[in-house]
């Protein structure tokens, strides 16, 4: 596995000044390049001495990221990039590290030349909690994609080509 730091700011608070880190775990030799299966990639968010967040997902053809998370199908889509967990701290998310870290990934993804679907499954746990989640993803620009049943899952995507 290929380890890169790919985000580095500080962020302040009344207490203190720390370094935060988004660091991606791949195969560079899978990431973008497979076209059977999936590969598997994590970010480690830390300031050193804490994890303050996670997102971890899978990259691969199109239609299998597609279909083995019971996504709208897309045909166009050469490349899927699928998130199946993302989790940010409290303290990330007041001072809005999460979309920065979110489109530092983004720019990393860009400079590797990677083109394809973006895609986060949406989950809801907490009933408060679906507006800010879907708000957020739109506010980063992803399209929703309703669930339908019988046919797909509530998702949003990013579509680059």
């Amino acid at each position: 596995m290929t380890r890169e730091t790919f985000f580095e700011r500080a962020l302040k608070s009344d207490l203190e000044e720390r370094q935060i880190s988004a660091i991606i775990s791949h195969d560079d030799r899978a990431f973008g390049r497979i076209d059977e299966g999936v590969t598997p990639w994590t970010i480690a968010v830390t300031d050193g001495n804490r994890d303050l967040g996670r997102i971890i997902g899978f990259e691969g053809a199109g239609a299998v990221i597609n279909g083995m998370h019971g996504l709208k199908p897309d045909a166009a889509a050469l490349r899927g990039c699928e998130m199946t967990v993302y989790r940010m701290s409290d303290e990330l998310v007041a001072s809005k590290f999460d979309a920065a870290i979110f489109s530092a990934f983004e720019r990393w993804l860009l400079k590797r030349g990677w083109r394809g679907n973006i895609v986060k499954r949406l989950k809801f746990t907490d009933a408060a909690m679906v507006v800010p989640i879907r708000t957020f993803w739109i506010k980063n620009g992803f399209e929703l994609i309703p669930g339908e049943d019988g046919q797909w899952e509530e998702h949003v995507v990013k579509r680059w080509r």
